[in-house]
C-alpha cells in the first residue's frame, strides 16, 4: 500500500509541474483574479496584430453603443474604400445600408475587413479617426505595446 502510495504522489508532483508548452511563437496565461503571469513566451515581442485588431474594433463598437444612444439596429452606409477592401471580406456594396449588428456579425463571424471599415466610419467618420479612439481604449485597457492604425489589422 506504501509504495502505491508513493507512486501516485510521484505522480502528480511530476504532472503537476510540467511546463506549459505551445507552438505558438508568443503567448500569456494570466490568472484574471490575481493578475499573477502564469506563462509567457516572446510575450512582449512585437508583431503584426492582424485580425486580432478586429477584436478591438468591436470592442470600442460595443462601448460606443453602451456609452452612447447608439443601437445595433443603426444603419450605415458603405463607402467606396469599405467596398474596395481585399482580404476576408462579407461582400458589402457601395452604399447599402447595413445595421451595425450585421456589420458586427461581419467581423466576429467572417473576420470581414470591409466591415470593420465600414462600421470604423459609421462610427468615427473616418477609419483614421476610429483608430485614435481604439488606440484610446488601448491605452485604458492599459495595452503598452499596441498601437492601431487600421480597423481591420
Amino acid at each position: 500500500m506504501r509504495l502505491i502510495l508513493t507512486i501516485l504522489f510521484y505522480f502528480f508532483l511530476s504532472t503537476s509541474l510540467q511546463a506549459i508548452d505551445t507552438k505558438a511563437d508568443q503567448a500569456i496565461v494570466v490568472d484574471y483574479n490575481t493578475k499573477e503571469i502564469l506563462f509567457e513566451k516572446n510575450s512582449d515581442q512585437r508583431i503584426p496584430p492582424a485580425s486580432m485588431t478586429k477584436i478591438m474594433t468591436v470592442y470600442a463598437a460595443f462601448d460606443r453603443i453602451k456609452k452612447t444612444d447608439l443601437t445595433v439596429n443603426d444603419v450605415c452606409i458603405i463607402s467606396p474604400k469599405a467596398y474596395k477592401m481585399g482580404g476576408s471580406r462579407t461582400f458589402l456594396e457601395i452604399d447599402d445600408k447595413v445595421s451595425i449588428d450585421d456589420l458586427l456579425k461581419g467581423i466576429i463571424v467572417q473576420s470581414g475587413n470591409d466591415a470593420s471599415v465600414a462600421l470604423a466610419e459609421c462610427l468615427a467618420g473616418t477609419e483614421s479617426d476610429f483608430t485614435s479612439l481604439m488606440n484610446f481604449y488601448s491605452e485604458k485597457l492599459n495595452l503598452t505595446n499596441s498601437n492601431f492604425t487600421n480597423s481591420s489589422g
